[in-house]
């Protein structure tokens, strides 16, 4: 009998811990978004959790556990985020930093670094979790596959979606939010791979600060990804800055990697970039550039390396010289003045009336006064003649006395 109840509990057993990790396998809720900071500041971030079932499913106490990029262990989170409530199917529950997007579902206290870490949703005890979902981004250690490149400032990393328009949950970071890469091939022959150094930005403009915003940029213009584990970035005047990829791999078209990922800080006085492949070839080098303008990236048109007043990361390279920017402005201001001349002109000299068609430049210049008539001039002569003997009759008469006396005194 005993034995029998033992058998029994056995069988048990063996079939509630598998089932225990089929329902973890199998859940429905994802990390669907994530955001590390925003362009104004690395304390502005957001977790997503999406329900991609059709049914209601309570989430309390089920938790958002946030891990370091090289934690000393799994088992005791640096942040633990609890959750509650009811996520209806196809919704979506939102934890952000305090303060930040006032539609989020629960806050926490700013964490994430945008360098490396690690986010998993699970439920049960803490002792024994269940996890339904793992993300690790730049240098994490323990990611589900290979970690998604690091965020740049105000990169929201984000699960990509199938034709169902359902995230997909393949148990690779890297392809799960990597976009269509997924169906491209591997190269792992990088030093055939033609990549090259795009464009670096240096000095970022104010409000974003050296720290966050500087980035050096990689091309690649084949329709494959490019394995990067091993391959070096180096900077500086003398290259004595590196810094050595791990599993990363390059998607094609244009890759920015920025100071939080690279830890490579470009000198604002003056530098270059150079991409190694893993045995120390030299796959490409920018060239030297000098005191790196406030804003401008150093940017590779396909002939020359150019300062260019709108940086570009991420995207096709759009070289704008500070000169043609100046040139255009100038144009710019030109035309408004002509315009305006041309609106003055136009109003000015109207009579009512009378039609400006066909008016010339005397139109718009002051008419001069017509000359004034003779006879007004005699009369205005006459009366100051007037006016003045009246003023001066006693002299004059003084005057007339002394003359006759001077005559008689002769007689």
């Amino acid at each position: 009998m005993n034995k029998a109840i033992g058998g029994i509990a056995l069988v048990i057993g063996l079939i509630l811990v598998p089932l225990s990790s089929r329902v973890s396998a199998s859940s429905n809720f994802v990390i669907s978004e994530l955001q590390a900071g925003s362009k104004t500041s690395a304390s502005e971030e957001f977790i997503q959790i999406t329900n991609q079932s059709a049914d209601t499913i309570d989430i309390t106490g089920w938790r958002l556990e946030y891990f370091s990029a090289n934690p000393k262990n799994f088992s005791t989170p640096a942040r633990t985020i609890t959750l509650s409530g009811k996520v209806q199917g196809k919704e979506d529950f939102i934890v952000a930093s305090t303060n930040y997007k006032p539609e989020a579902d629960a806050w926490f206290a700013p964490t994430l670094a945008a360098s490396g870490g690690h986010v998993r949703l699970v439920r049960g005890s803490n002792s024994i979790p269940i996890i339904l979902d793992l993300v690790g981004w730049g240098t994490a250690v323990n990611p589900e596959g290979t970690a998604i490149k690091a965020p740049g400032p105000g990169e929201i990393l984000e699960r990509s979606v199938n034709k169902a328009n359902d995230y997909v949950d393949t148990d690779n970071n890297l392809a799960d939010f990597a976009g269509d890469v997924t169906q491209l091939g591997i190269s792992e022959d990088v030093g055939n791979s033609n990549v090259t150094i795009s464009e670096l930005l240096p000095n970022p403009a104010s409000p974003i600060s050296d720290s966050i915003g500087e980035f050096i940029e990689l091309y690649n213009p084949s329709d494959s990804l490019v394995l990067l584990k091993g391959c070096k970035l180096l900077s500086g005047a003398s290259l004595s800055h590196s810094f050595v990829f791990k599993d990363q791999v390059l998607k094609p078209g244009y890759t920015a990697f920025y100071v939080p990922e690279t830890h490579l800080a470009l000198s604002n006085s003056g530098g270059k970039v150079q991409f190694q492949s893993p045995t120390g070839q030299v796959i490409a080098e920018s060239a030297a550039y000098g005191t790196a303008p406030d804003g401008q990236s150093w940017v590779w048109d396909g002939g020359a390396w150019a300062w260019s007043v709108s940086p570009t990361p991420n995207a096709e390279n759009n070289v704008v010289l500070a000169a043609e920017k100046l040139s255009t402005n100038v144009k710019t201001a030109k035309t408004a003045k002509k315009t305006s001349l041309k609106k003055t002109k136009a109003t000015t000299g109207k009579v009512k009336g009378l039609s400006t068609a066909g008016s010339t430049k005397a139109d718009t210049e002051e008419t001069p006064p017509a000359p004034m008539h003779g006879a007004v001039l005699a009369g205005v002569g006459s009366l100051a003649i007037l006016y003045g003997i009246y003023e001066y009759r006693q002299d004059i008469a003084n005057t007339f006395r002394k003359l006759r006396s001077n005559r008689r005194n002769r007689a």
